[in-house]
């Protein structure tokens, strides 16, 4: 299903997600076939105990970004924080992603915690900037590096242990 050409659609974590009947609204468009997935944001404290509330209302997964740009998601938030968000995704079969001024020296810690996604926009951009144009080598290293690490666990490269979003 493709909702005005649109296969995903994100929505950042605010006070809506504390009203039941928006998870109720919500539960019609996931009904209809529409995927959706809450972003929460690194710089403020994660409400995990929205999860089991998404899993209900047919949400197709969870993210954690930065709001604001400049701060990397791991000066943000705690490996263990991080942890936990991965596994109760998991636990309540949600899909599970993390971005938010993210680089090449970040991917390898985070590959371990085993998301569903990580997502870099600015960290394969020229000079690390989110407007500038894509650098092909930061995206040849990146991948180079998802490729190493599946090798490594033994998936190769045919089922990544995780993919990339730009």
């Amino acid at each position: 299903y493709s909702y005005m050409g649109v296969n995903i659609i994100k929505i950042g974590v605010s006070e809506l997600f504390m009203n039941q009947q928006f998870f109720v609204e919500m539960q019609q468009l996931t009904l209809q076939g529409i995927k959706l997935v809450a972003v929460f944001f690194a710089d403020k404290l994660l409400d995990l105990s929205l999860i089991p509330k998404m899993q209900t209302a047919g949400f197709y997964g969870a993210m954690i970004d930065t709001q604001q740009k400049g701060h990397a998601l791991v000066e943000l938030q705690a490996m263990p924080e991080l942890i936990k968000f991965i596994e109760m995704c998991k636990q309540h079969n949600l899909i599970s992603g993390l971005a938010g001024s993210l680089g090449l020296q970040h991917l390898t810690s985070l590959i371990a915690l085993n998301p569903d996604f990580i997502g870099m926009r600015g960290g394969v951009c020229d000079a690390g900037s989110r407007i500038l144009s894509l650098s092909q080598k930061k995206v040849e290293a990146v991948n180079a590096l998802l490729l190493k690490y599946n090798s490594d666990i033994g998936f190769g490269s045919q089922s990544p242990a995780t993919s990339l979003q730009i």
